[in-house]
């Protein structure tokens, strides 16, 4: 895969727990650091095509959330959002710097707004793609309903054959070969501890409860051909968040900055440069 050439694997380590992660080019202090939050069937190489038409103006790091491609694993069985955001704020310190905007892709994005909301209040902007507000707000028969079927889906399957299976899942009909392959190699790296760490977060988390602890700006981007984390759920948290932004990409997938990159960060770049 041309990722790896383009955008190589490097690592940071903060005692026991190691992170992977990918970076459009060495530190330059001229141009903001954008941070990048992959969701929970992904990893950092999903960025590789956003990163390549970001880099000219800005610094953007790709990470591998714990328990994916080679990044160590919570220690904590049933994790929280905020334990994902914890290491988030321990990985930027530890790479010296500190976010213009992060963006955050489906379940990254209810890590990017616990990281905002507990670490870095100040936080300039704030995207979220895709959304997933998580299911803590709902009944618990309802959340353990959907933590469930995902942890019986990655039984039954495997990561290999969930990755052969699930890739389509999230592009529209019309995506690319070269998007669905890229799709499909990045859930390929997902491990089985990662998953289901993830599931529990996902389980358990809820943007809505939170987002009113944010008082920076938002901007959300969601796609109309989105069936896993539709435009009425991007509304819904949309509304939680004050003065926050809203864009829906036309006929693009779930995973709409890996189908259209070009017109995905179309929308990144108004945002961020409107001061």
């Amino acid at each position: 895969m041309w990722v790896d050439n383009r955008f190589p694997l490097q690592f940071v380590t903060n005692g026991k727990q190691k992170i992977s992660y990918r970076s459009s080019q060495k530190l330059d202090t001229n141009k903001p650091p954008i941070v990048l939050l992959h969701g929970i069937g992904s990893g950092s190489g999903s960025w590789a095509p956003i990163m390549s038409l970001l880099e000219k103006k800005y610094y953007t790091i790709a990470w591998d959330a714990p328990g994916y491609n080679e990044s160590t694993h919570l220690t904590q069985s049933s994790p929280q959002s905020i334990d994902y955001s914890q290491v988030l704020s321990d990985f930027t310190k530890l790479l010296n710097l500190q976010p213009y905007a992060v963006i955050g892709h489906s379940l990254g994005a209810l890590m990017a707004v616990c990281y905002a909301v507990n670490h870095f209040p100040n936080l300039p902007k704030l995207i979220l793609a895709n959304p997933a507000n998580g299911y803590g707000g709902a009944k618990e028969e309802i959340r353990e309903t959907k933590l469930t079927a995902r942890l019986s889906m990655l039984r039954e399957l495997g990561i290999q054959k969930m990755a052969i299976e699930r890739s389509s899942a999230l592009l529209s009909p019309t995506a690319s070969s070269e998007a669905l392959a890229l799709v499909e190699w990045n859930m390929k790296k997902v491990t089985k501890m990662g998953y289901e760490q993830a599931a529990h977060t996902l389980a358990n988390g809820d943007i809505i409860g939170i987002a009113g602890k944010h008082n920076g700006e938002v901007h959300i981007i969601s796609s109309s051909g989105d069936n896993i984390t539709p435009t009425t759920t991007a509304k819904k948290i949309a509304k939680s968040f004050e003065g926050c932004s809203l864009e829906i990409l036309p006929g693009l997938g779930h995973a709409s900055y890996v189908e259209d990159a070009d017109i995905f960060s179309k929308s990144v770049l108004k945002f961020l440069e409107n001061n």
